[in-house]
């Protein structure tokens, strides 16, 4: 790892919330790309998956989120379960940035990306079922993060999930919205 991603990293965990902001945005363009360090902090954000601070908990996911694309060994594939937990919390501000963020694990793999397509299902038939307050907004980002990976991949399973959940979508403004 590079020293500047190295201080975004130390930057990120400063008392002062405008350098830990600016600090962790730098770092999710920074793993927009493949790290060839993912493995330098891969445990530690796993470990702050677990943290009593929320705001700690949604960076982790979403910078692991990120970094699934230079993962490997799959270990996104066992801490996804953690990761996709905290994107209940829909109440908080920063966990849409998560949920947001849950796309790029598809970008990883095919494994990944089946257990992503299973997780967002159940979401989505989850949200007929127990009638949230949050809802509608689940369906729409679970459509345009398939729609994100579908436009990346151009593949049929992607295109026939969304086909699929638009199905069973009942607000009509979101079939036209994301018609292929």
């Amino acid at each position: 790892m590079d020293a500047e991603t190295k201080m975004l990293f130390q930057l990120a965990k400063v008392n002062d919330w405008e350098t830990q902001n600016k600090a962790f945005l730098l770092l999710i363009e920074t793993v927009s790309n493949k790290a060839d360090w993912v493995y330098e902090v891969w445990d530690k954000l796993v470990e702050d998956l677990s943290s009593s601070n929320i705001e700690l908990r949604l960076r982790a996911g979403q910078l692991l989120s990120y970094l699934a694309t230079s993962d490997t060994e799959k270990r996104i594939l066992k801490v996804f379960p953690e990761i996709w937990n905290i994107t209940y919390d829909l109440n908080h501000e920063f966990s849409v940035d998560l949920f947001q963020a849950t796309w790029k694990i598809g970008l990883a793999g095919t494994e990944q990306r089946s257990m992503l397509f299973q997780a967002y299902e159940e979401r989505f038939k989850e949200t007929f079922i127990d009638l949230e307050s949050n809802d509608e907004i689940v369906r729409f980002y679970i459509l345009k993060n398939l729609i994100r990976l579908y436009e990346q991949l151009q593949d049929e399973r992607t295109a026939d999930l969304i086909q699929k959940l638009l199905y069973l979508e009942s607000e009509s403004r979101y079939k036209v919205n994301y018609q292929l």
